[in-house]
């Protein structure tokens, strides 16, 4: 709310642009971050990333056999780490997907306005993001390594939540009062 608020005294009128056909690809983007944001915390508590430290495979397997493994089976989501860890790896892929699709759809917008300064943001962002989720899950046996690439990767979902709400911010309609 803060950072919307900032927004509404920082950007001008006229730097809003309103391209309607990227405002449910962004909806859908932030509504997959949400779901991402509350397993990424999950990670985090139960500090998942030491009990499946590889990449690209989860301990040598693509979908692991020890998703299912308590009961009732519904706990698997919020509480096996592993399951959590393959959700929160699945979602982060489907976000770089998603993001990417918005980049192309998004740089064939061409204006003179702030969005077209500010649009590569989210892009640059959620490829960093994975980047960093990569090397925190790698890293993690070793030390504070997890926590500095734990703490990184934070901070960068952090600045990416910020460029989703800048470019949505962007892309609604203002009022003529506002």
């Amino acid at each position: 709310y803060t950072f919307w608020f900032a927004l509404s005294f920082s950007v001008k009128k006229h730097q809003v642009v309103v391209p309607k056909s990227l405002r449910t690809l962004t909806a859908v983007i932030g509504g997959v971050l949400f779901i991402q944001l509350v397993y990424g915390a999950f990670m985090a508590g139960l500090h998942a990333a030491v009990y499946a430290p590889t990449w690209p495979k989860i301990n040598g397997q693509w979908i692991p056999t020890n998703m299912n493994n308590l009961s009732p089976a519904w706990i698997n989501i919020l509480e096996n780490r592993i399951a959590i860890h393959f959700i929160h790896r699945g979602l982060a892929y489907i976000l770089v997907v998603l993001v990417m699709v918005w980049w192309y759809k998004v740089s064939k917008i061409k204006t003179g306005s702030f969005f077209n300064k500010t649009k590569w943001m989210p892009s640059v962002l959620i490829l960093l993001q994975a980047v960093l989720g990569i090397f925190t899950v790698l890293l993690s046996p070793f030390g504070n390594n997890l926590v500095y690439f734990g703490v990184a990767h934070q901070w960068v979902a952090m600045l990416f939540l910020m460029s989703l709400l800048l470019m949505w911010y962007l892309m609604i309609p203002k009022s003529k009062e506002s």
